[in-house]
Formats: structure tokens, sequence, C-alpha cells
């Protein structure tokens, strides 16, 4: 019995097929959340902002294409279960089955999408009696890493915003009445400026990191907001 919503990322760019495998899943789950989307792009997006239990591959067209896909989306999440549907078995498919340990390849014959339902429960049943395997671990423990992360940031930024905001405040004040101060002073007042903005900033970005980046520096390893996956209203 499953106790919880499954979540499935599906790459289909055939929509009667889609249709047709998304109904069949329906069917055989009380509670299932199915998100289909034909473009490989979107999916890699997807995976970023979502944590699906498994994910389910067409690999129908340009074979290139698809395998350099899966390739990207194993290095960007590699926890995730693939079920792949082909129309024939090829030994390149075999082959990038052992490097990437993709669980099934469904071959598509007449009856192909009934075997979905029954290869979605195998699925989840093996890889959630693992959850405490290293990839497991490692994904949950990167959950929590972003939420504490998100609590220290937000914790500076009230604490910070008061004595900042009069800095920006007082900074802005000297700016609008330039002419009356030294040109050298003003360009000082235009440094603590521009500081305290990149400073505001950037406890902006770390209050909704997603995917911490951490990189490496004198004074030993430090987040990067710039290259971290920064959690905005737009990328939802």
């Amino acid at each position: 019995m499953i106790e919880k919503e499954i979540k499935i990322l599906f790459v289909e760019n055939n929509k009667y097929h889609a249709l047709l495998i998304k109904k069949e899943i329906e069917n055989s789950f009380n509670d299932v959340a199915i998100t289909i989307t034909g473009r490989y792009k979107k999916a890699l997006e997807l995976v970023k902002l979502e944590d699906f239990d498994m994910g389910i591959i067409d690999l129908d067209s340009s074979l290139y294409g698809q395998l350099q896909f899966i390739e990207l989306l194993k290095s960007e999440i590699n926890y995730l279960p693939l079920i792949v549907l082909v129309s024939e078995k090829k030994e390149q498919l075999i082959q990038i089955v052992k490097q990437y340990d993709i669980e099934e390849i469904v071959v598509k014959d007449s009856s192909f999408y009934l075997k979905i339902p029954k290869l979605i429960k195998k699925i989840y049943h093996q890889n959630y009696k693992s959850l405490l395997t290293s990839d497991f671990k490692n994904h949950f423990q990167k959950k929590e890493q972003s939420e504490i992360i998100n609590i220290i940031a937000n914790t500076l930024s009230h604490e910070i915003n008061n004595p900042l905001m009069t800095i920006l405040g007082m900074t802005e004040m000297i700016l609008d009445n330039d002419f009356k101060y030294d040109p050298e002073l003003i360009k000082k007042v235009g440094m603590i400026r521009n500081s305290a903005k990149r400073i505001r900033s950037t406890l902006k970005k770390m209050s909704v990191i997603k995917k911490p980046a951490v990189k490496e520096t004198i004074s030993g390893k430090l987040i990067d907001p710039q290259k971290s996956y920064i959690l905005t209203k737009t990328s939802v």
C-alpha cells in the first residue's frame, strides 16, 4: 500500500501517449501528481523546483538528444528513478541503462501503457525501502541545509535591516544634497551606499536559496548566492 502522494515527472511529446499513460496511472493510484512536459529544458527546470519520486521518459525521437537529456537529468538529480519508453531495444540503450542505473526500459507494444502502473509501484517500494541509502540521505540533507540557510539569512536580515536602512537613508540624504559637501566625501558616501545595497541584495538572495552552491575561498568554504539556485515567484 502506498501511503503518500506519488509525484511523477513525465517527459512525452506525443500527446496521445501522454493522455493514455496519465489516465492509466491515475486509475491505478488514489494519490498521484503527474507533471507532463514535451520539452527537455522545461523538465530540467522542473526537477530543480519539485521533489519528484520518479520520472517517465519517452526515448522515441532523436536518440542523441534524448540520451543527452538523461545525462543532464542524472547529473542534476542522481537519485531520481527512471522508466524509459522505447520503440525497440537497442544496444546503445542497454549501455545507458548500465551507466545511469535506469530502473526500467519499456518497449512500446500494443499494450505497453498497462505495464506502467505496475512498474511505478515496484520502483516506489524498492526505493522507499532504501530511504537510508547514501543517495536519499544526501537528498534530504541538502533539503535541510537549504532550509537552515534560509532561516539564518532571514534572522540576519531581521537583525541587520534596521541599521542597514538607517545607513541607506543617511547616505541617500547626503547624496541628494551633494552640492553642500566635499566631492571626495560624496564619493566615499556613494561607496558606502553601494556596499549597503549589496548587503541587502545578498541577504535577500540567501533567504530564498533552494539549492546552495559552495565555493572555496581563502577564508574557507562559502555559499555563492550568484551560482546557487534561487527560488523566485516567476520560477514556480
